[in-house]
């Protein structure tokens, strides 16, 4: 099995040789991302290359950050970006500006005009969170710890699989969520969540690449854009 993997890495690599001596006029830029990036972040900048290098299709593939960092590491994606920072020691992982963090709850709630000042105020409220592995779940877990907490000392009422979903658990009061604000603003603005006064950090992007991988010229252009 590994000698297989092995061979198709080595057919890759050298279809990657030739997308390069191509010089920019074909080939493709495989790409993977954990959901707050590839719904909010990464689009753009997917757009921006398309306008420049047209003669690269772009894939994207999603999943949470374990996920996407064990798809650089397999090979079945060439750049990963992820919210989490990521130990595996086969992987090159460069930090990037990222996203500030909300902690929102629905209009009604008692943290939206006394909000919580301590480990014991965030013990109040039933928690909205979502699967270990995610980077928003990461996020989340640092806050508690950073004020002496673990999951097992609060609520937490449900577990969900995405963003949207914990938004909408949210919106419908089932307790209290840390998001990206890339993800809550619409429902800021509408006033079906409300963004409590409590102080969070930003949170650095990461992206990630396999370092015994070729570096293409698809990618080296698209890191260019970051």
């Amino acid at each position: 099995m590994s000698e297989a993997r092995a061979v198709v890495a080595r057919a890759e690599q050298a279809n990657r040789l030739l997308d390069d001596l191509a010089g920019m006029k074909r080939g493709t830029l495989r790409l993977g991302a954990s959901q707050t990036i590839a719904n909010y972040w990464l689009p753009p900048l997917m757009q921006r290359f398309r306008e420049q290098h047209s003669g690269i299709a772009l894939e994207l593939a999603v999943g949470n950050s374990t996920l996407v960092a064990q798809m650089v590491h397999d090979a079945n994606i060439d750049l990963g970006f992820v919210e989490g920072e990521v130990t595996d020691a086969t992987l090159n992982s460069q930090s990037l500006p990222g996203d500030q963090l909300a902690l929102v709850v629905a209009p009604g709630h008692d943290w939206q005009h006394c909000p919580p000042s301590d480990a014991e105020d965030l013990k109040t409220s039933p928690w909205v969170m979502r699967e270990v592995g995610s980077g928003t779940r990461s996020a989340c877990e640092k806050v508690l710890m950073d004020q002496g907490l673990s999951t097992e000392d609060v609520e937490v009422a449900f577990e969900l699989p995405s963003n949207e979903a914990l938004c909408v658990a949210v919106e419908a009061g089932a307790g209290a969520a840390i998001l990206s604000t890339l993800v809550v603003a619409p429902a800021v603005k509408a006033n079906r969540l409300v963004s409590v006064n409590f102080k969070l950090p930003q949170r650095p992007f990461y992206v990630l690449h396999h370092k015994e991988r070729h570096l293409s010229l698809a990618e080296q252009r698209f890191l260019d854009l970051l």
